[in-house]
């Protein structure tokens, strides 16, 4: 039962993945040159389907998310789907814990969790959707000031209430941009793992003459780039670049 000022913030754990061909090239003598002018003669399509050279930005702004608000408390619920629906944000609302974990699923991005309700705690609903593995952002919303015990919780936001119409609005839109770059990492990491087992398997003069092996530089690079944009964005969100 908690009355929404802003918590500590922040991606945690960004990318370590070697990158092992970036940027690089083959000569006759199968020493890699470094290249960047080469484009391919051809329409080039990201993991998501979206052509190189599209605009991320544009289609984020299209995507729909969904939001989950769990909250005891009616007036919450209530003010918090009234400032995300207006934003385009689809707005679930469950009363109690129970019904939370009912309505938490693979169509949920970003999860509103009030930490203190009677059936279950915040903390014990947010445990049981990490133990189900469900991929989405998870922001507590609390009356009570944090303490160290958040050190051992695994969410991704911490909200302290009472919470106004820009706070919320902020933070759900660096969770959706946190879940965004969690899957733009995952691709490319996907990616530079195959490209490693091709240049370990294959002869430098096959994949010079391969089209999908360029093809699958053209979307590492591809990708690289559209993370590079998404921490700056981040970090602009967080006032890192002020």
């Amino acid at each position: 039962m908690d009355p929404v000022a802003e918590g500590p913030t922040g991606v945690s754990g960004r990318s370590a993945t070697v990158d092992w061909c970036f940027g690089t090239r083959r000569d006759v003598s199968g020493e890699r040159q470094r290249d960047f002018s080469v484009e391919p003669p051809y329409p080039v399509l990201m993991p998501d389907g979206r052509g190189m050279g599209e605009s991320e930005t544009d289609e984020r702004e299209s995507e729909q998310r969904t939001v989950l608000v769990v909250d005891d408390e009616a007036v919450v619920r209530e003010s918090f789907s009234l400032y995300l629906e207006s934003e385009g944000y689809t707005v679930r609302t469950a009363r109690d814990g129970a019904e939370g974990l009912a309505a938490v699923d693979d169509g949920v991005d970003i999860v509103l969790l009030d930490r203190r309700m009677p059936d279950r705690s915040g903390d014990e609903v947010l445990a049981e959707i990490r133990a189900r593995n469900v991929d989405c952002q998870v922001a507590l919303v609390t009356a009570v000031d944090p303490d160290f015990d958040i050190l051992e919780i695994d969410c991704d936001d911490y909200l302290v209430k009472p919470v106004d119409r820009d706070d919320l609005v902020a933070t759900v839109e660096r969770l959706a941009l946190l879940e965004e770059y969690d899957e733009t990492r995952r691709d490319l990491s996907s990616l530079r793992v195959k490209r490693n087992v091709l240049e370990v398997e294959k002869h430098p003069a096959e994949l010079d003459e391969s089209a999908e092996f360029a093809r699958l530089e053209a979307e590492i690079t591809g990708l690289e780039a559209e993370l590079e944009d998404l921490e700056a964005e981040f970090d602009d969100q967080l006032g890192y670049n002020e």
